[in-house]
């Protein structure tokens, strides 16, 4: 994301509502891939960080209600 645009709630609302639509769908595990400097972003939202601390899984989704 273009860094003006960071720290407006932007990702989150994405995020948010990718991980509804795959609820939707009945998919229950996510796996992304993201940089050190966003995964708290990702742990706020459920998921869990990899050993190796950059992938971050999230299992067992539920629609957000956030």
């Amino acid at each position: 994301m273009n860094p003006s645009w960071q720290r407006a709630g932007l990702g989150r609302a994405a995020v948010e509502r990718l991980i509804s639509s795959l609820a939707e769908e009945d998919i229950s595990i996510i796996t992304l891939y993201a940089e050190p400097k966003v995964v708290g972003l990702y742990e706020k939202l459920g998921f869990l960080k990899d050993p190796e601390g950059i992938k971050v899984q999230r299992r067992g989704l539920q629609a957000c209600r956030e």
